[in-house]
């Protein structure tokens, strides 16, 4: 989603969206009218928990705001959750994913060897991939036109397995690829300049310790001296 005035481009790899040419970190959330940042890098907090059932309005505030707005120089996300009324309303729903619904990933499925469905080294082909994502709503009246309530509940259960393959050169093409005569003279000029830098790093620091050592030692005389000269005058 890229608000009007904003870009979906991130200007700092942190936050959803940039508005009014502000960084990512510089939209200011708010949850029923209360503050709903992340205290340490300024995105959504709760407010990116929320049920989508459970909102009664949402909205993006860009450009000239009105007095009672404040706080950042981009966006003003506002959303305000449900409440309960003197009729029920109940909602609940799933989202499901499961492996035996899923293709096998591509490199997975071309890699050689290993049993029909198996790879070389005994797992499967298609790792496990089930999700289950839960959403429940419940509104209705306590006390008629007076007192209502409304609770909301979203749930995610997921398992999921990680298949790892590492594929290398052949042993045909390897040796020739390592002991060809431009590779070995990449090689050695790479570690020539390894073991130089290594050299002149070392070199720097030393130089560096003696210097902080000599200045250490002069700003010492020159105290001492100021002191004596101190205790000549009382």
């Amino acid at each position: 989603m890229t608000p009007p005035g904003g870009t979906g481009v991130e200007t700092n790899g942190i936050g959803p969206f940039s508005v009014n040419g502000q960084r990512t970190q510089a939209n200011n959330y708010l949850l029923d009218g209360v503050d709903s940042n992340d205290l340490a890098i300024n995105i959504p907090d709760s407010i990116g928990q929320i049920s989508p059932n459970a909102l009664a309005e949402f909205r993006i505030v860009t450009g000239a705001m009105k007095a009672e707005y404040g706080r950042n120089g981009g966006a003003v996300v506002e959303a305000i959750t449900r409440s309960g009324g003197n009729q029920w309303h109940a909602t609940a729903e799933e989202v499901f994913r499961n492996t035996k619904l899923n293709a096998t990933p591509f490199f997975q499925n071309v890699s050689p060897g290993g049993a029909p469905g198996f790879l070389p080294s005994g797992a499967p082909r298609k790792p496990q991939w089930n999700t289950n994502d839960y959403d429940a709503n419940l509104g209705g009246p306590i006390k008629k036109d007076k007192t209502f309530f409304f609770v909301s509940y979203l749930g995610f259960r997921r398992r999921q397995g990680v298949n790892r393959l590492a594929r290398s050169m052949s042993g045909s093409n390897w040796p020739a690829s390592v002991e060809s005569p431009l590779c070995s003279q990449l090689l050695c000029r790479v570690q020539l300049l390894v073991t130089n830098t290594q050299r002149l790093m070392m070199q720097a620091v030393q130089a560096g310790r003696r210097l902080l050592s000599a200045f250490a030692s002069s700003c010492i005389r020159v105290f001492r001296k100021i002191t004596q000269e101190g205790e000549k005058c009382f």
